[in-house]
């Protein structure tokens, strides 16, 4: 079933509008005026696990990965530069890769591979490849069409702390390794951070991992649930440094929160609204409340939520506009990335089998993943495709924490495919 977005649209937009057309009517365009650039409305982003996506350089690589213990690991930047050409044929137009960046330190091998416990947020982890490869990475997508998100991790780093910048900025946190991003120092390194690979590297944007963690935190109290934040909404100052970056650099300067939380207002609150600092926040946010609808209507969520949605209903949410979802930016206007998967939830395919006890031996779990990504295809704003569901990957033998030495935050880093589709894979 492996699917090209862009030409699956028009059978997305006859198979949706069969069942929206019992729901009630919602509009997808935004009432008030918003500045939404058309090219953030219309990305197609493909997520890959660097790690585990694709090994293009034997030599380097983690041979220890935090995933199933089955998966191929040793992914790195030579095996996503190989596969552009795959990416590209599936009508995608952007990709974000995991953090890339020097992990070096005391974490356990398998941490250090996710990237998500850096130490250097200047250099390249040297698994992954060097400046160069990025540089080719950029410069080759670029050719193609093909917009380079990166993942910015700001609000923890690697039990070794971390290294300063290359203009002696160092963050501080004053509530341990998870929690804490004090102002002044922190806010200036990331700002650092953020136009770094933007002016250097021509990237595109950010994907910025558990936002909530950064400036005035979950409950936007004014002073940063989790750091002291001197009155300063980060987000508002990060964000109007990567659009001033990307603006004299001709990329897009996108950037996308993972709040992670079923609630709109909470998302609102949390990564847009100022609290009581000046300025509004991101602009675009991972649309979690949405996923969950359409998990409910097609499939099982993790853990124990037993919550069911019909098809109706989750297609009518989703397909609402912004601010009936209850989310507003007066600073140009907001809008959600609608997604399925990510490296921190269940294989979607691994979700249908918890429902239906269905694999992916029937014509059932691919016809589900084609309803799933169908509804992806008819969404007016940005989406985001985790690798391995265009062709329903699925983590066989993963049931519960520790079947293949695995748990539920990293069961679906497992290995990536560009050929040597199966029959049922393929149609």
């Amino acid at each position: 079933m492996k699917l090209n977005v862009r030409t699956f649209f028009a059978t997305a937009v006859l198979a949706t509008t069969i069942v929206f057309s019992a729901c009630p009517a919602e509009t997808t365009k935004e009432t008030a005026v918003s500045s939404i650039p058309d090219e953030w409305k219309n990305l197609r982003i493909y997520q890959v696990m660097v790690s585990a996506f694709q090994d293009g350089d034997p030599s380097i690589g983690y041979k220890q990965a935090y995933g199933p213990w089955d998966q191929t690991t040793g992914g790195d930047l030579r095996g996503i530069i190989n596969a552009l050409p795959y990416i590209k044929s599936l009508g995608m137009n952007a990709i974000w890769m995991t953090p890339i960046f020097d992990s070096a330190g005391k974490n356990e091998e398998e941490l250090n591979s996710t990237g998500y416990y850096a130490y250097d947020y200047f250099n390249i982890d040297q698994h992954f490849g060097t400046k160069d490869d990025l540089t080719e990475l950029v410069e080759k997508a670029h050719s193609m069409g093909i917009a380079v998100i990166l993942d910015g991790v700001f609000g923890h780093w690697s039990k070794d702390g971390i290294k300063k910048s290359p203009s002696g900025n160092l963050p501080q946190r004053s509530h341990g390794q998870y929690k804490g991003c004090d102002y002044p120092e922190s806010l200036a390194f990331f700002k650092e951070v953020a136009a770094y690979w933007i002016k250097n590297f021509k990237i595109d944007g950010w994907r910025l991992d558990q936002c909530y963690q950064v400036g005035l935190g979950e409950h936007a109290n004014g002073d940063g649930d989790n750091c002291y934040t001197g009155g300063h909404n980060y987000w508002y100052e990060i964000r109007k440094t990567v659009e001033e970056a990307a603006a004299s650099n001709g990329t897009l300067g996108y950037m996308v929160g993972e709040h992670w939380n079923g609630n709109a207002a909470i998302i609102q609150k949390g990564s847009v609204n100022p609290g009581s600092a000046d300025g509004y926040g991101l602009r675009s946010c991972f649309d979690f409340p949405a996923r969950y609808k359409i998990v409910q209507s097609l499939a099982k969520e993790e853990g124990t939520n037993t919550g069911t949605t019909s098809l109706g209903e989750a297609v009518s949410y989703c397909l609402q506009s912004a601010s009936s979802k209850g989310y507003s930016h007066p600073d140009g206007g907001y809008i959600p990335n609608l997604f399925i998967t990510n490296h921190d939830l269940f294989r979607f395919g691994n979700l249908i089998n918890r429902k239906f006890g269905d694999d992916n031996t029937t014509e059932r779990y691919f016809g589900l993943h084609r309803a799933a990504i169908a509804i992806l295809a008819v969404y007016s704003g940005p989406i985001t495709l985790y690798y391995g569901d265009e062709w329903g990957a699925y983590t066989a033998g993963y049931n519960k924490e520790g079947d293949l030495g695995a748990y539920n935050d990293n069961s679906s880093r497992t290995s990536g495919k560009v050929d040597n589709f199966t029959e049922n894979e393929r149609s």
